[in-house]
């Protein structure tokens, strides 16, 4: 047979192995039955792949001066350092994805023509048409490209010195144990399991969704006081180390042995399986958060009700609420989300990383808060 670019087999399975610089662009490991369905699906990834590299490195079409000139090299470097490892692929995504809301507005525009009032009005533009944290997001990567013009002396001064970007209000949404229970049923009930082992590993480990939908075999570890989770986080890369319940242990391992494959140990664990009156009924990783989100959505408003907004990152917040009314203290709180919650508001700076003994402390301490936010709600019901 003819031979398929960055695969290999191994025991009837065959592996989809991206080269560094396909990591780079988001590619990630794949692997199928060493099948003809399953050969077909890594020639469909390598030829995505081979696309991707091509886009990539495509000539650039661009008005010599424009800010889009200027935008091209900038993207090259960043990848650059993506590929040495300096910052993560969803770092450098954030940028094309706000360049999304940039170029039409600035794209062709002589980028010393950019002036302070020009991006008054894009700002005006996108509060106008957009959400908050995209508006946020399309002013703060606009102020880095500019402001990289003024170190490398394109331009003489940035023009979004003047603007205030204020981040969005922030959410305050939590669920009640009871609610946490009622979506893990509901998820069985619903025939996915996959997302009824995310639910529980979210709450009982505070990750956010993207850490759970892209846990891997590898990160699973037993220490003598029990099993945990030893995995750096996929939005920061900050180190992070949780506990969970021997019960969660076992389920996940169960999980496993019954998906059929020998996974990859960089492999997600958890597949999308589809409910029980979908279409879809092959079970594969979730491709996106929107994906997540859709499948979270559904299990949520069977368990619920369809009034209920309330999102999968709210049972992050939800355990490190515990915690804090349970009185972790910051430091603990920050090792169990591995952040910067302790030293840090905005969660973005650089801290100390997190030991397990921190986390299982902070995990302690929910047991307490878990309690008062029962009380709380049942007596707000009475009344």
């Amino acid at each position: 047979m003819e031979p398929i670019e960055y695969t290999r087999v191994k025991n009837g399975v065959r592996y989809w192995e991206p080269s560094k610089k396909l990591r780079a662009l988001g590619f990630k490991a794949k692997h199928w039955p060493e099948s003809a369905e399953g050969r077909e699906k890594a020639r469909q990834e390598t030829a995505k792949a081979k696309k991707a590299v091509e886009t990539r490195e495509a000539p650039p079409t661009y008005v010599a001066g424009s800010l889009a000139h200027f935008w091209h090299h900038f993207r090259a470097r960043l990848w650059e350092r993506v590929e040495h490892g300096e910052i993560k692929p969803r770092t450098a995504m954030e940028y094309d994805t706000a360049w999304l809301r940039i170029e039409p507005r600035f794209g062709d525009t002589t980028i010393t023509d950019i002036g302070p009032d020009d991006v008054t009005d894009f700002k005006r533009e996108l509060d106008r048409d957009f959400s908050p944290s995209t508006r946020r997001r399309a002013i703060a990567k606009l102020r880095e490209i500019l402001q990289d013009a003024v170190r490398r002396k394109v331009i003489p001064v940035d023009p979004t010195s003047h603007i205030r970007n204020t981040a969005p209000k922030g959410r305050k949404a939590f669920f009640s144990p009871d609610e946490i229970a009622a979506q893990v049923e509901s998820a069985k009930l619903l025939g996915m399991d996959g997302m009824a082992l995310c639910i529980r590993l979210m709450y009982e480990t505070a990750r956010s969704p993207v850490d759970a939908r892209l846990l891997n075999s590898a990160a699973l570890r037993m220490s003598p006081d029990g099993p945990y989770i030893d995995r750096s986080r996929e939005k920061t890369g900050v180190d992070g180390f949780q506990a969970i319940s021997q019960s969660l242990y076992d389920d996940i391992l169960a999980y496993i042995d019954g998906l059929g494959v020998s996974l990859h140990p960089d492999a997600p664990i958890f597949r999308r399986h589809a409910s029980k009156n979908a279409r879809r009924r092959k079970a594969e990783p979730w491709k996106s958060p929107t994906d997540f989100s859709t499948d979270f959505a559904e299990v949520r408003k069977h368990a619920l009700g369809p009034e209920d907004t309330r999102k999968a990152m709210d049972i992050r917040r939800t355990a490190n609420l515990e915690a804090a009314l349970g009185g972790a203290s910051p430091e603990d709180r920050a090792a169990l989300l591995a952040n910067s919650l302790d030293r840090n508001q905005t969660l973005d700076a650089i801290y100390t990383p997190p030991t397990l003994e921190a986390a299982r402390r902070a995990n302690r301490a929910r047991a307490t808060g878990r309690s008062l936010i029962a009380s709380s709600l049942s007596r707000n019901a009475v009344v």
